[in-house]
């Protein structure tokens, strides 16, 4: 019997540089996330330009469009500390944010496991973590769920990292 060999996890991180965001791939460039204002970004990822924008109050919802057709949209529910994501394609997962102790957000698939997660971290410093937990998603699903979380996320991450990298553990 032959012993196979496990790939690599691929490393995901951002770096932070006052209204951008760049994801990074295994330390490379993948993508550009520029702040445009306040609640409304723009980036360009495979010759597609994207939007990302929340909309509503009473019905608060966070949208993604490529070349202006949406392509995700998350839906807060009015009360508590979830929300619903689904793709064009009808696909859905789940997001929760968890404040105890620190505050975490969270992804999940429909089966309820977790995809992945921004978290605080606060053992020496505090700093901000991405954990991805399933790199196999139809499509580009988890590079907009990476873009999703980071935009959800980036006031925590803004408040307490000194550094501007955003830490990812496989």
């Amino acid at each position: 019997m032959g012993s196979r060999a496990v790939p690599a996890p691929i490393r995901y991180s951002w770096a932070i540089d006052k209204r951008k965001a760049t994801l990074l791939k295994d330390g490379k460039e993948h993508l550009v996330l520029e702040e445009e204002k306040r609640g409304r970004s723009t980036f360009t990822y495979r010759n597609a330009r994207y939007t990302l924008q929340n909309e509503g109050f009473w019905n608060p919802r966070t949208i993604i469009e490529a070349n202006g057709e949406q392509v995700l949209q998350l839906k807060r529910h009015f009360l508590g500390s979830k929300a619903t994501i689904e793709f064009a394609d009808a696909t859905k997962y789940q997001c929760k944010v968890r404040n105890a102790p620190l505050v975490k957000l969270i992804f999940e698939n429909a089966q309820g496991e977790p995809i992945l997660s921004y978290r605080l971290d606060a053992a020496l410093r505090p700093r901000t973590v991405l954990e991805v937990n399933n790199g196999k998603l139809p499509g580009d699903h988890l590079v907009l769920l990476l873009v999703l979380g980071f935009h959800a996320f980036k006031g925590v991450v803004k408040e307490n990292d000194d550094s501007d990298l955003i830490v990812m553990v496989a």
